[in-house]
């Protein structure tokens, strides 16, 4: 089984590769880019499916972040998948992972600080 710590890690990497996906880039360029598409949308599943393994403990204690909504995006996509709203995917990948991850960052530092 992962740890804590693992799928607090995770979740940044999908971060990550979300966040390079649609550096610099504009929505009319995402629009064109249906593999640009695919990739962001599993990559949120992806950090979706990490959250759900985030304890309640841990998301109780760091409330500002959005854990319930990026699970309800991660089951949306995986299993709603024909009502994906590229307005949703975009506004997701291009204003809200940043701040994520400087969120997760922080509880990684603050939680597992010797594990840096």
């Amino acid at each position: 089984m992962r740890r804590e710590e693992d799928r607090l890690r995770d979740i940044l990497e999908q971060v990550d590769l979300v966040l390079s996906a649609v550096h610099g880039k504009s929505r009319p360029w995402f629009d064109s880019e249906p593999l640009v598409q695919g990739a962001v949308q599993y990559a949120l599943i992806v950090l979706g499916e990490a959250v759900s393994h985030v304890s309640e403990q841990l998301q109780l204690k760091y409330p500002e972040i959005p854990w319930k909504n990026i699970r309800r995006q991660r089951d949306l996509l995986a299993h709603q998948y024909h009502k994906v709203d590229l307005d949703m995917i975009w506004q997701t990948a291009s204003q809200d992972m940043l701040p994520l991850r400087t969120q997760i960052a922080e509880i990684l530092k603050a939680e597992f600080p010797f594990s840096v």
